[in-house]
């Protein structure tokens, strides 16, 4: 399903012997004004095709679960939160060229030396299939525009007398119109991942004995991840501030659901650090995205009077390591 109980996103997972530690949590959706909606309403989509893209936006939608499995949204006619419309122009173009092909003498299907094959001019077909949508959300409350997006889609095929033709205009547009209607549901609600993310494993600046525990530890990864996280809190108590400790720190901590000793951590390295902020700009990412997940939790929440919204968890029940 292009929704699984809400929206799931994994990554794509690092192999089986990696040194890596597994992070499940929910995240912020990018466009979090919409997300805030309790309420919503699709309204009529413009052009020969809006009406497809209308009623799958409006399901997938209803498909959208929070993290207990409840419906994200009301799914209203009329009176809403927000008011989603939207339209939608498709084009189909067919037109002509001629090709210049290498065959024998006596048709494509004979056979012959390559010296002997002539070139023969052929008439074949190029077809290009276009859909462009836009999307607005409107807010009911003050009727400001709260979402606007263009989503251009182009697929070009091309064949000859004896090539398979393409499929059928009518299936393109309709993934074009899946394509779209799922882009904008990924968008406005939040939503769960589960990903593996590497530990650092440059040792720099370690006496041996403490570089060597740091191996052992990049061993116990594979098999048992709280172990190698003590392992490297015992190298940081011997030699503290050593960066790839560090940073392997917060990751544990980030894992476990420790968000502030986390974002310390990393602050810390990228600090400490000259080169190789990529891993810590998305990790502190990573965290600022979790906590706009609560955030907007507890605003929509407090919305509704549900305490269920105020409460600040996040992801799966924090561990320790």
């Amino acid at each position: 399903a292009v929704l699984a109980s809400f929206i799931e996103r994994p990554l794509a997972p690092s192999a089986a012997h990696a040194e890596a530690i597994s992070v499940s949590a929910w995240y912020a959706a990018s466009e979090r004004e919409v997300a805030l909606l309790r309420s919503i309403a699709v309204e009529r989509f413009d052009g020969e095709d809006g009406a497809a893209l209308a009623l799958l936006i409006e399901r997938r939608l209803g498909e959208a679960r929070d993290r207990d499995g409840s419906p994200y949204f009301d799914i209203r006619r009329g009176d809403a939160d927000g008011l989603v419309s939207g339209a939608v122009t498709t084009g189909v173009d067919v037109s002509r060229f001629r090709k210049t092909i290498s065959e024998c003498p006596d048709g494509p299907k004979a056979k012959c030396k390559r010296e002997d094959r002539i070139d023969v001019e052929i008439s074949c077909r190029r077809r290009v299939i276009t859909l462009d949508a836009d999307l607005r959300v409107e807010r009911d409350r003050d009727g400001r525009l709260i979402y606007s997006t263009s989503d251009p889609k182009r697929e070009e095929a091309s064949w000859c007398p004896d090539d398979s033709a393409p499929p059928e205009p009518e299936g393109v547009i309709r993934q074009m119109i899946e394509s779209v209607a799922t882009a904008f549901v990924e968008a406005v609600v939040p939503y769960h991942r589960k990903q593996n993310i590497r530990f650092r494993e440059d040792r720099a600046g370690l006496a041996k004995a403490d570089g060597e525990r740091f191996k052992l530890a990049l061993r116990q990864t594979k098999s048992d991840a709280a172990a190698a996280c003590a392992t490297w809190g015992e190298i940081d108590a011997s030699a503290p501030r050593q960066s790839s400790v560090l940073f392997n720190l917060a990751l544990c901590a980030e894992a476990a659901g420790d968000l502030d000793r986390a974002e310390q951590l990393y602050r810390t390295v990228a600090d400490r650090s000259t080169t190789r902020s990529g891993d810590v700009g998305d990790a502190l990412r990573r965290i600022q995205r979790r906590r706009d997940a609560v955030a907007d939790e507890r605003a929509r929440g407090a919305g509704t009077g549900n305490a269920r919204g105020g409460r600040e968890r996040d992801g799966d029940r924090s561990r320790r390591f």
